[in-house]
């Protein structure tokens, strides 16, 4: 009896031969199809076994001596698991990499011979050197995230020389090559990132791997076809000079802001903007977060614009919750954040949520492709507005950063006024044609969903008794009921550093000792609930209550007066001490940052309409000093070398 051929006894396990996977013959010239056809003409007649190998021969062409090397090819697993079949059969084309099986000797040649698969060699002679060197790739991988000019391939060739004498591998190589192993274990190191999940994507900027998520193929899960279902909000930095000017009477004062914020809220579905937010401070607060929702789903906003004739709007442009008035006071079922430490505040992910009804959702970090539509809105609002400003920072190729801030001064970019062109660029992008909705505005395709006698959706819209909480957006606290019965001490609430009462919490001494919850409704009064039901508004106690303020300046004011900056003994309305304080270490300091600081104060301070009303009574009645005759300026030197920013002009 004959020994069974290898191959042969493979083929009793493979699938029959008219089942063979076969590649591709498209795009292929008439030389290379002749060939793989005589090809498998003559393996197929040679698994018959029905024609000699002579006869194969002279009909294909195809040497007799090669059929069992071809069979034993298309017997081989492929790397989708199957056999290669016919595709193994391809001309000019390798399917198995070269296997070096003799050790590397020899000095150094110029004729770069005798050194193929010298690499795998080394790597099968003791395989923990491969294992330790991969995992010190990605250790080096995990370090360097983010910043691919910090992973060097050098430090793992000498890790890879380390591990050579580390497990004693007996070789030569790469020692007897001219450039040490280098330009091959640069290539063999590629081939691993490539091959290993995450790691090919962790080498490169943080462009690359934001991008990275996106294209993967996979049908993304937040998809909205209803309007108004979910809306993205998000921040923006701008890196421009602006100025704020303030006047108290006798002299005008300029301020050079470094950089602001515009705060935005995106319809996903539409991509109107329903609302947005300048916040003229280093970081974006949650109260600022929370201001712009009350814009957004509390009070309509209109657009803030130039004075006439300066007005540049297009027929139509506002805002939808304006504009349509089934979406004023409309409220999303979701909201699209970041993981911006503003919007992971507990103002925002409780007290705000159960206010408005709403579900977040903050998706993965480094993933601002979830909230596309707003990311999109940026790009578009940094071409057409703040990257066009003549104190605009940013990297460029001519001098503008140098001169930003001699511009900013020179041509009194104000900060009010780069609100208002934000707010014609956001009326005007909401009546824009998009590509995503082909022929409509986004303002057409609310319009058509929401108005009209037969809309096609309903928006969500809050209780009555929820409304009135979502246009103040009270901080709920719960406090415990103070009191002593045996000293005569009335109950009462202590909250940030004051005490409220009222005659009717005065007088239920029951309530000692319990929690209560409350909700702040200013700075001077808290509307109490005990057991879910409303109990009382109680009023602050002491000179805190003749003026209205918010719990925010009296914190500023109470730690000005710990600083020992600002004294209030014989002073009957705090607000205007606090600002004439403010108004004196803006004209008085010499420190850059310590004077910013109090003009953002300032401009939070007089922005806010219980302050201004006050303040503009206080200046009527305030006795004007004549200015100086001789007129005085200070150094106007840029502020990133340290020096004043700000200078004084005679009116």
């Amino acid at each position: 009896m004959g020994r069974v051929s290898p191959v042969m006894t493979l083929l009793a396990f493979a699938p029959p031969i008219e089942e063979w996977p076969t590649p591709p013959t498209l795009g292929w010239s008439s030389q290379k199809r002749e060939l793989f056809a005589h090809r498998v003409a003559a393996l197929t007649d040679y698994v018959d076994g029905v024609k000699t190998g002579i006869q194969i021969q002279r009909e294909t062409t195809i040497n007799r001596c090669l059929y069992s090397g071809l069979l034993r090819k298309c017997l081989e697993t492929a790397p989708d698991g199957q056999i290669f079949g016919f595709r193994a059969l391809e001309p000019h084309k390798h399917h198995k990499r070269y296997t070096r099986t003799t050790p590397v000797k020899g000095k150094p040649s110029n004729n770069r011979g005798h050194y193929a698969g010298a690499l795998q060699y080394v790597l099968r002679q003791e395989p923990r050197l491969e294992t330790d060197l991969i995992q010190f790739l990605k250790q080096r991988v995990e370090i360097c995230s983010g910043n691919p000019e910090a992973f060097r391939k050098g430090l793992i060739y000498a890790e890879f020389i380390r591990l050579l004498y580390v497990h004693k591998v007996d070789t030569e190589w790469p020692e007897n090559t001219n450039d040490k192993g280098r330009k091959t274990l640069y290539k063999w190191f590629d081939e691993i990132i490539a091959t290993t999940p995450g790691l090919l994507v962790a080498t490169q900027s943080d462009l690359a791997r934001t991008r990275s998520q996106t294209g993967t193929g996979e049908t993304s899960l937040l998809q909205f076809f209803e309007p108004f279902y979910a809306v993205e909000i998000d921040a923006h930095k701008i890196q421009a000079l602006t100025t704020i000017m303030f006047n108290d009477g006798i002299e005008e004062i300029d301020v050079i802001l470094p950089r602001w914020w515009i705060l935005a809220v995106v319809e996903s579905r539409s991509t109107a903007v329903w609302a947005h937010l300048p916040v003229f401070s280093s970081e974006v607060r949650a109260s600022d977060v929370q201001e712009l929702i009350k814009l957004a789903f509390g009070t309509p906003q209109t657009p803030n614009g130039f004075p006439e004739p300066y007005q540049r709007f297009a027929p139509g442009a506002g805002f939808p919750n304006v504009l349509i008035p089934a979406l004023s006071g409309a409220v999303p079922s979701l909201v699209l954040f970041d993981n911006a430490l503003a919007h992971l505040a507990r103002a925002i992910h409780m007290e705000t949520r159960k206010i408005f009804g709403f579900s977040i959702c903050y998706g993965s970090p480094h993933t601002p492709s979830t909230r596309h539509n707003i990311e999109h809105l940026f790009d578009r609002y940094a071409d057409g507005v703040s990257h066009q400003l003549p104190s605009s920072t940013g990297n460029r190729p001519d001098k503008r950063p140098s001169v930003a801030e001699e511009n900013a001064l020179r041509l009194r970019i104000r900060a009010d006024e780069v609100a208002h062109l934000s707010g014609n660029f956001f009326a005007n992008y909401n009546v824009t044609p998009k590509a995503t909705i082909p022929g409509l505005s986004p303002m057409q395709l609310l319009q058509r969903a929401f108005a009209g006698n037969a809309p096609s959706a309903l928006p969500r819209h809050l209780p009555t008794y929820q409304k009135e909480l979502a246009d103040v957006l009270s901080v709920h606290a719960v406090h415990t009921v103070k009191g002593n019965n045996e000293k005569g001490i009335h109950p009462y609430i202590q909250h940030e550093s004051c005490r409220y009462s009222s005659p009717k919490l005065a007088n239920s001494y029951w309530l000692r000792g319990k929690k209560i919850d409350c909700l702040e409704r200013g700075g001077r009064h808290l509307d109490l609930y005990y057991q879910g039901n409303l109990f009382d508004r109680v009023t602050v106690q002491g000179k805190w209550s003749g003026f209205e303020h918010s719990i925010r300046d009296r914190k500023a004011i109470l730690s000005a007066v710990r600083s020992k900056e600002l004294s209030l003994v014989g002073r009957t309305n705090y607000m205007q001490a606090y600002h004439e304080m403010l108004v004196d270490r803006l004209k008085t300091t010499k420190d850059p940052k310590r004077q910013k600081r109090a003009a953002l104060e300032l401009l939070r301070l007089e922005s806010a309409e219980y302050f201004r009303d006050k303040h503009k009574e206080g200046k009527k009645n305030k006795q004007k000093v004549t200015p100086p005759t001789t007129p005085r300026f200070t150094n106007r030197t840029g502020i990133l070398n340290g020096e004043r920013s700000w200078k004084i002009r005679n009116r």
